[in-house]
């Protein structure tokens, strides 16, 4: 048997694994297959298999999780659609991460403890680059009335003591105007998958924190000036600005939680 299934012994029942494992769309529990490349997703996205490394036989992985091999040989396709491994005459290897789909995001984000602090900054690094674009056109090309839609919410957000689900609320309406402004549809609809798929999940978290006043009101009138005054590259810079600093406030918010979060597992270690 496979050196590596020795590690993991005993093997789980595919009735046990993964409970956290994702739904079928629907909302369906998931299938045998989905569960046993959600366990072997997560084994390669910690490294437990490196790139280039040989994933167990179907027949191991059968024995080991107790299934047919159909239901291996599904999962394994799961894991080569992912990009995260490669299915050849003579078994199948792990992929390298870097080359993998960004259906592999979500997944990195959702690993105790996560791949890495600097996923959350390049998720809204990347976020943040396209809100930035859609300002940038949004400047360019909107109507006059888009343009006065879009300041007089800017103007809003100037209020420090709107509430939090106010000012978010605020943040979508604006967004949604940016890109109809920018005539740009594609923009739109990749907004709307970094947002839905990633955002909306370190929100839930908790995860995300906005600037504070003293670094957003500067950069919100230089966002009000570039949009009165049709200033792309303005625009786009003072977008950019502001995710950055979400970016460095959410950096050092998510470092201290864990380091708060890691010395309590060690405190009750020490205790056990």
């Amino acid at each position: 048997m496979n050196h590596r299934l020795k590690e993991w012994a005993p093997g789980p029942d595919v009735r046990s694994i993964s409970a956290a494992a994702p739904q079928s769309k629907g909302g369906t529990p998931p299938s045998v297959a989905e569960r046993i490349a959600a366990e072997l997703r997560d084994e390669i996205l910690r490294g437990r298999y490196q790139a280039g490394d040989r994933l167990p036989s179907e027949r191991d992985l059968a024995e080991h999780f107790g299934a047919h091999r159909g239901a291996i040989r599904e999962a394994l396709k799961k894991l080569e659609q992912l990009g995260i491994a490669e299915i050849k005459p003579g078994g199948v290897r792990a992929a390298p991460i870097e080359t993998a789909s960004l259906d592999i995001v979500p997944h990195l984000i959702e690993l105790d403890p996560p791949h890495n602090a600097e996923l959350f900054g390049q998720v809204l690094e990347m976020f943040g680059g396209v809100l930035s674009l859609a300002a940038r056109l949004a400047a360019e090309r909107a109507s006059d009335a888009q343009r006065i839609q879009a300041i007089a919410i800017l103007e809003q957000l100037m209020d420090e003591k709107r509430p939090l689900a106010e000012e978010e609320e605020l943040i979508q309406s604006l967004t949604q105007i940016l890109i109809e402004a920018s005539g740009n549809m594609v923009l739109g609809l990749v907004r709307n998958g970094l947002h839905s798929r990633y955002i909306e999940r370190l929100i839930e978290q908790g995860t995300v924190l906005r600037p504070t006043d003293a670094e957003r009101k500067p950069i919100l009138r230089r966002l009000i000036r570039a949009l009165a005054e049709s200033d792309g590259p303005g625009a786009a810079d003072a977008t950019f600005e502001i995710n950055q600093s979400v970016r460095r406030n959410t950096l050092a918010l998510w470092k201290t939680q864990h380091a708060e979060s890691n010395g309590h597992q060690k405190d009750k270690d020490k205790r056990s």
